[in-house]
């Protein structure tokens, strides 16, 4: 459930987004989205990419699944996995809560516990970085 809600972070906003780190609840820096979608670890390398269409992949280019304009989360095979909602709620594919994600930037889960933080991320792709990269 983890990755499902790093997924929906990640990947549908960011046009004009610079890259901007992502953050541990503890305030670790976990790694950073670029404006051209490149998703970078801690140490700078390329983990994987959230494409213009909204397709997230690894660095090999393996796909992990789609984040949609509406919100919607698919697998690789199109199968839905979740949602970003408007006000950041993050849901799984039966409308259960899994996280959400502020306007300030906090990641936290379904209990309101914080997760981390992504301040300057489009909420869909903070929810894919936490999703589909941090957690294995």
């Amino acid at each position: 459930m983890k990755k499902l809600l790093i997924l929906f972070v990640m990947t549908i906003a960011g046009a004009n987004l610079y890259a901007q780190s992502i953050k541990s609840a503890t305030n670790k820096d976990l790694g950073k989205i670029e404006s051209d979608g490149t998703i970078k670890s801690s140490t700078n390398s390329i983990v994987g990419y959230i494409k213009s269409d909204g397709k997230v992949t690894t660095s090999s280019g393996k796909t992990l699944g789609y984040i949609k304009s509406d919100g919607k989360i698919t697998g690789p095979t199109g199968s839905t996995l979740g949602y970003v909602k408007s006000d950041g709620k993050v849901t799984d594919g039966s409308n259960k809560t899994l996280g959400y994600i502020s306007n300030d930037g906090k990641v936290s889960g379904p209990t309101n516990s914080g997760i981390g933080r992504a301040v300057g991320v489009e909420k869909e792709w903070a929810a894919a970085y936490f999703f589909f990269f941090d957690f294995n």
